[in-house]
């Protein structure tokens, strides 16, 4: 991605018709599966709500941000994103869906069925990071194994189910009543559980929506 001089998107300079070019070129070479458009932008160098649409669909993915701005700032976070010079894993948890995500630089490289939380026990949607990591761990609060335990929201965590019940069984009673979940971590199959524990350091963005 060559440099740009000017804002583009939201609120950026109408007339900087090469930073436009430049960021409609940029966004382009990313696949429509990383957050790039779908067609494909006129590199014209003309703004349009188009352009900005764009922007914050890209935004979304690499970022999983809630209200993207819709707006390239020079140097800013989605200008080093589109240079590709931002690295970045995330995960977000799909509560209808009961599906985790782990992204990476705005590309979904794994998906897993999940189990979250029931109804006197949800997992709250917002924003939040992994603050502790434990290949192995029990919880003393419910006497439960939980390996491969990341920790995002006080004492929920991402984790490895040890149920009698197939995680596949509890999935579909889930989705006919409440009654069955967690009590508000996200559990998960173990070789699912390990493999987002080995993808997401800590500090890692855990998005649920």
């Amino acid at each position: 991605m060559g440099a740009i001089r000017t804002p583009v998107g939201a609120g950026g300079n109408l007339q900087s018709h090469q930073d436009i070019r430049v960021v409609q070129g940029a966004l382009n070479r990313f696949p429509a599966s990383c957050g790039g458009p779908n067609p494909k932008l006129d590199t014209d160098g003309i703004h349009t709500q188009v352009l900005i649409e764009a922007i914050k669909t890209f935004q979304r993915m690499f970022f999983g941000t809630p209200n993207p701005d819709g707006r390239v700032d020079v140097g800013g976070r989605t200008n080093q994103a589109l240079a590709r010079q931002l690295q970045m894993k995330r995960i977000s948890v799909n509560l209808s869906q009961q599906t985790v995500f782990a992204v990476e630089n705005g590309c979904v490289v794994h998906q897993f069925d999940c189990v979250t939380g029931d109804a006197s026990n949800p997992t709250k949607s917002g924003g939040f990071a992994i603050f502790r990591k434990d290949r192995i761990h029990r919880s003393t609060q419910f006497n439960v194994q939980m390996n491969f335990a990341m920790f995002f929201d006080h004492g929920k965590a991402l984790h490895q189910y040890h149920g009698i019940i197939p995680l596949s069984v509890i999935r579909v009673l889930k989705s006919g009543t409440d009654f069955f979940g967690s009590h508000g971590c996200v559990r998960m199959e173990q070789a699912d559980a390990e493999k987002l524990f080995n993808f997401a350091p800590l500090h890692t963005r855990v998005t649920v929506f």
